[in-house]
């Protein structure tokens, strides 16, 4: 090698990691071959913004359904709760009824015998009462009066002697 050899200057516009718009080389003989390459590869880079875009929202709306079907489950699993403590709160209440109809049951014996006693304490004023109209009517048989018998307007006054 000869120092007077030239090497080729480097093109200083382009760097090694910028992409080219030019379609990649291929082994594709030159002339009407290669047109279809290159307007494929400009295609293809006309539209790559618009499929990033696409694919962007397509994963923002599956992960908004991956949200809303989460979301859907917790109200489900929500929902299954709030209807298993209506069945332990019917379960309570049926215990409940119960538990008030022994007592009413209870009330209602205490009654029972409240009246039988009154009806008792009636037969013993009504037997006293009696009693207290004999003893009257001895005492004014003795005295000389004769009580009367009869009911109605004249009862009260006396007897004659």
């Amino acid at each position: 090698m000869s120092p007077s050899a030239s090497v080729p200057a480097a093109d200083m516009t382009r760097t090694p990691d910028a992409p080219t718009a030019d379609p990649p080389a291929t082994a594709a003989p030159a002339g009407r071959a290669a047109e279809p390459a290159r307007r494929a590869w400009a295609a293809a880079t006309e539209k790559a913004p618009t499929a990033a875009l696409v694919t962007i929202i397509v994963l923002l709306a599956g992960a908004a359904g991956g949200l809303l079907l989460r979301e859907l489950d917790g109200i489900k699993s929500d929902i299954a709760d709030l209807e298993a403590d209506i069945g332990g709160i019917k379960a309570d209440i049926g215990g409940l009824e119960a538990e008030m109809d022994a007592r009413f049951e209870k009330v209602d014996a205490r009654f029972d015998k409240l009246e039988e006693g009154q009806q008792e304490i009636a037969l013993t004023l009504t037997a006293l009462v009696a009693y207290l109209r004999a003893d009257e009517g001895l005492d004014a048989a003795l005295s000389g009066h004769v009580p009367s018998t009869e009911t109605g307007p004249g009862a009260d006054a006396d007897p004659q002697p």
